[in-house]
């Protein structure tokens, strides 16, 4: 289980969380193409937090991870 850190976002930030749907918006996928990120590369980032409305990951580390396995420009 993730441990949980309780973070109030900061928009544009690199410390801002993300939803899976947040991250699929990013890059232009569905939500299920993300999850299929998650459960097949141990790489992705970890979540944060994660409130009865699903996992949240940092906005950074999932940029970061979105330019290195070439999802993202």
């Amino acid at each position: 289980m993730a441990k949980k850190i309780n973070v109030k976002p900061k928009k544009g930030g690199s410390s801002e969380l993300m939803s899976v749907g947040d991250i699929g918006k990013l890059c232009g996928v569905s939500s299920n193409t993300v999850m299929h990120w998650r459960a097949r590369d141990n790489s992705f980032p970890k979540s944060v937090d994660d409130p009865t409305s699903g996992k949240l990951y940092r906005k950074g580390a999932v940029v970061k991870w979105l330019k290195s396995t070439g999802r993202m420009k």
